[in-house]
């Protein structure tokens, strides 16, 4: 299988960084910035930045010296070089200890998805020291932002190579737990499309996938989340969602938990999807919870009711976090 895996491994907490390196920045900008200042702070030695357009900038002469010493932390930029070059010239000039910051910034600017799915889970997590689920983890980008929600969390992601991936960067968080499972309505076996190109950001069970070239399809063990939390006598206080156009499935297969314990969760969903199935998603979610846009803060069930079949038949492009709030939490 070729799978394409990050070369940068996950800057995911601060107990991942080693006092004894010191850091360097690349693609200094905002992101930049925020993880300067956070370094700085909490006391950790910045070596200098690469920067296109700074007469500042490290020399590819000093980085190839600092190559051993040295963690180079590449965040995401708004101008070129692009983070898949950055990484590139890094490793060309010897440099292997490569950091990608990417949840960590979207905790801190406001204008990312991840962002929005946090503040809701501050907001509706009243107590911290419950059990959160992560479903459709990928990484661990947004499983270790979630541990400050609850005391555990459990992150479930069934592709293989990402799977592995997921467990060496939570490696060191022992209150994180990684399940090898696609949740789905029912349990058993099922066929997985794994995104080879961009290292499994798009994967997904939706049959959708099968016929496009960058996907390989792979077996994959599936569950309920009701079956889950039954075996393991779990009641989560926050579910996260994001499983590429499954949601639904996912819902289905943990009715008894919704209509027994309405825990707060946030799906992802397809502005291009909206068909009979997602319909009766929210329709059945509206009958427990509040839908509401997590950014914006609009009725979503409303909202996509009137406009889902016209973004579907135009195949309009992009996606909205649907925060539901239990309606025995509106005041």
């Amino acid at each position: 299988m070729n799978y394409k895996q990050n070369l940068a491994r996950p800057f995911l907490s601060i107990e991942d960084l080693d006092r004894s390196l010191s850091y360097v920045i690349a693609n200094f900008d905002e992101q930049g910035q925020v993880i300067y200042d956070y370094l700085i702070l909490n006391g950790f030695s910045v070596s200098g930045f690469v920067c296109p357009y700074s007469s500042d900038s490290l020399s590819e002469e000093k980085i190839a010296k600092l190559a051993d010493t040295a963690s180079f932390i590449i965040t995401r930029s708004n101008y070129a070089p692009s983070f898949g070059e950055t990484l590139k010239s890094l490793k060309k000039l010897g440099a292997t200890k490569l950091l990608d910051p990417e949840w960590f910034f979207a905790l801190k600017r406001q204008n990312t998805d991840y962002y929005h799915i946090f503040k809701w889970a501050d907001r509706l997590t009243e107590r911290k020291d419950g059990v959160v689920l992560d479903v459709g983890a990928n990484k661990g980008f947004t499983t270790l932002a979630l541990k400050q929600f609850g005391s555990r969390v459990i992150a479930f992601e069934p592709a293989p190579p990402v799977f592995e991936e997921l467990k060496l960067n939570v490696a060191m968080h022992k209150d994180v737990r990684c399940e090898q499972f696609a949740c789905s309505d029912t349990a058993g076996f099922a066929s997985f499309y794994l995104d080879l190109t961009e290292g499994s950001y798009g994967s997904s069970l939706l049959s959708d996938f099968q016929e496009k070239e960058a996907f390989t399809e792979v077996k994959v063990k599936t569950i309920t989340v009701d079956e889950y939390c039954q075996r393991h006598n779990v009641v989560p206080t926050f579910i996260k969602i994001d499983v590429e156009g499954f949601e639904y499935s996912v819902i289905k297969g943990m009715k008894t938990l919704i209509e027994q314990y309405t825990p707060p969760l946030v799906f992802e969903f397809w502005h291009n999807g909206w068909n009979s199935e997602n319909q009766s998603m929210f329709e059945y979610l509206s009958k427990h919870y509040q839908l509401l846009d997590c950014e914006y803060e609009f009725d979503a069930h409303k909202y996509f009711s009137l406009r889902g079949s016209w973004l579907a038949e135009q195949q309009v492009k992009g996606s909205s976090n649907i925060v539901c709030i239990p309606k025995n939490r509106i005041r």
